[in-house]
């Protein structure tokens, strides 16, 4: 038992680590380097299938692991038989780009990462891996902020669920947290790094679970899960019609930050994407135009040499929805929203401790948030995504009360659920 928790704990830290120097060094020109760096991806998962108690699914409703069932089923059809005809336009090598590259195939592996969510103690792995991420993030990211270097974001992305588990941990962890949040906003606002918006606005995010859960109120919570259901449409309203919500929060808060932090820069892609993607054929609309599908831009052509900007043929989009939807199309993503929405709304209904309630709303607000940024990919912030959706989707865990949770669960105890 304690080798396969030492595997899963092998997995985290390899995805951390090789993600981590990845965005550090950037591109590979050798195709052996780029070969061995991206073999991580396929290391990371096989620890983790290996070492799976698939026995405990039972715990999950069969709807649910059927649709994940049938979502992994149509990833991998993406990734290995739906082919984009300028696919070739943005790759070198079929098989480095393809399955390679985390925004591509590889995005569509990243569901397997839910089935962690019915190991026994995985909640207590989590966040021992989450937070000394965290803590290595803050030392390592303050070397690179003094000598004006870039800062590695991956090391900071337990910072946007952290909170969940605050209540549970002993005086000494809550400061260290707390300061880890202070510290990555002002890492998120150093000019050095050209201020990052979505680290920011994710961690304020973060804030709203903590003060929902102290309604205590299961029908507060609903009503909250409804209202958010629903805002995308305001959200896709506000792109098509008109921009009402950036003008509201400029006339609200005119401050410099609040205005650099809402501003726009999400429209034009929605509307450049859409204007395209439905003159496609039928199939193309249902499943999208796989793992190496492409989209042309008619901003970045016209501004491609003036403000040498990226490519006009788009192979990822900012957005994660349209990423969703130009890889996987509306097929791929009802599936993926009706898994989430039923795992949110029976978590939320029916969770007896802070905890679960607290990550459901954090599983809520990421959806909410991948229609301005959370790009889908083998990446540690949209894994951490998947791990949390099997958390909330766990019976067990569900059930507990936050004295169970606390001495079950986040003490590693080896004692029974119950």
């Amino acid at each position: 038992m304690e080798n396969k928790y030492k595997s899963i704990q092998l997995s985290f830290i390899i995805i951390i680590i090789f993600e981590s120097i990845d965005y550090y060094i950037g591109t590979y020109n050798n195709f052996f380097i780029k070969l061995m760096m991206n073999s991580y991806i396929y290391i990371s998962l096989f620890l983790l299938l290996k070492n799976t108690n698939k026995s405990n699914l039972t715990e999950c409703p069969k709807l649910i692991i059927n649709l994940l069932s049938l979502l992994i089923l149509i990833g991998l059809f993406e990734i290995f038989f739906n082919f984009d005809e300028n696919s070739n336009l943005i790759m070198n090598n079929y098989f480095i780009s393809n399955f390679g590259n985390i925004y591509f195939g590889p995005m569509f592996l990243a569901p397997f990462f839910f089935l962690l969510g019915f190991n026994r103690d995985i909640i207590y792995y989590f966040e021992k891996i989450s937070f000394l991420t965290i803590i290595a993030g803050i030392i390592i990211n303050y070397y690179f902020l003094i000598t004006g270097e870039k800062i590695i974001l991956s090391l900071l992305v337990p910072s946007y669920y952290l909170l969940a588990g605050y209540n549970y941990k002993s005086n000494i962890k809550k400061i260290i947290i707390i300061i880890a949040l202070i510290l990555c906003i002002i890492y998120f606002l150093d000019n050095t790094f050209n201020s990052y918006r979505s680290g920011i606005v994710r961690i304020i995010l973060s804030i709203f679970p903590i003060l929902i859960v102290l309604f205590k109120s299961k029908k507060f919570n609903i009503f909250f899960f409804l209202a958010l259901l629903f805002a995308p449409l305001l959200i896709l309203y506000n792109y098509f019609y008109t921009n009402f919500i950036e003008i509201f929060l400029e006339n609200m808060f005119n401050l410099n930050l609040i205005n650099h932090i809402f501003t726009d820069t999400r429209t034009f892609l929605y509307k450049e994407f859409f204007n395209e993607f439905f003159q496609e054929d039928i199939f193309h609309i249902l499943f999208g135009k796989g793992s190496l599908g492409t989209y042309y831009s008619n901003y970045f052509d016209v501004n491609y040499y003036d403000l040498n900007s990226d490519f006009y043929i788009r192979s990822i989009s900012e957005v994660g929805i349209i990423q969703l939807i130009l890889k996987g199309g509306f097929v791929y993503i009802f599936i993926f929203y009706t898994i989430l929405i039923l795992i949110i709304f029976r978590s939320i209904n029916n969770s007896n401790n802070r905890y679960i309630t607290i990550q459901t709303f954090n599983l809520l607000f990421f959806i909410l948030f991948m229609y301005f940024e959370n790009i889908p990919s083998y990446s540690f912030l949209y894994i951490s995504f998947w791990i949390i959706a099997g958390i909330c989707s766990n019976k067990a865990f569900i059930k507990l009360n936050d004295e169970s949770i606390k001495k079950n669960i986040l003490e590693k105890s080896n004692r029974p659920y119950i």
